[in-house]
């Protein structure tokens, strides 16, 4: 059997592109609101999609 290759760790971004990614949802609508709330759930906690 063939030793398994490594897997190539993940591209991880930039504080410029975490601000940019954060402050994309504009207004203050529902959709605005939840948008907002899951993109700073997934840098906060670091999860990945």
């Amino acid at each position: 059997r063939a030793p398994r290759r490594g897997r190539k760790l993940p591209r991880w971004l930039e504080p410029e592109e975490i601000a940019a990614l954060l402050a994309a949802p504009q207004g203050d609508g529902f959709a605005a609101v939840r948008a907002r709330a899951v993109l700073e759930t997934l840098y906060s906690t670091g999860m990945r999609v």
